[in-house]
């Protein structure tokens, strides 16, 4: 999946993206670029600055931390998972692993487009804004979890 009206497609039936007008998808779309990630090679790792909007395509991609005590799954991004950077985030750095289960291809748009987007799309900055809300609320409920 590496065409624009493929990717579009693709994007149109992703929930997060229901209410976004057709012509911001279009921007997302040009102003991105498309990486591949070959089975077991990492995405991203502890330390990596964190500076694009990952959208996964095609692929598995596994996120898990390394602890003294082991390893600690976290989740899995599978296509159609939002991830990385996104608009108004503090994020500066990964703090876990990312590796790819398959040959993963992934939509990565760069933070520096972020205020334009604010401009271009009011329903595309909300839509991902949800995201970012939606994964502090699971980082916090993970981390309720392990104090138990």
């Amino acid at each position: 999946m590496t065409k624009p009206t493929e990717i579009k497609s693709f994007l149109q039936n992703l929930p997060n993206f229901s209410a976004v007008e057709s012509t911001a998808l279009d921007w997302l779309i040009e102003k991105s670029e498309i990486r591949e990630a070959a089975k077991d090679t990492f995405v991203f790792t502890p330390g990596d600055e964190v500076n694009h909007l990952i959208i996964v395509l095609v692929g598995s991609v596994d996120i898990y931390l390394e602890k003294p005590d082991g390893r600690q799954d976290l989740f899995l991004l599978t296509p159609g998972s939002i991830s990385g950077n996104l608009p108004f985030s503090r994020s500066k750095g990964a703090s876990a692993h990312g590796r790819a289960l398959e040959d993963v291809y992934m939509l990565y748009l760069n933070k520096v487009h972020f205020v334009e987007m604010v401009g271009v799309s009011y329903s595309l900055t909300q839509a991902l804004v949800a995201v970012m809300s939606d994964r502090i609320r699971n980082v916090s409920q993970t981390q309720f979890q392990d104090e138990k």
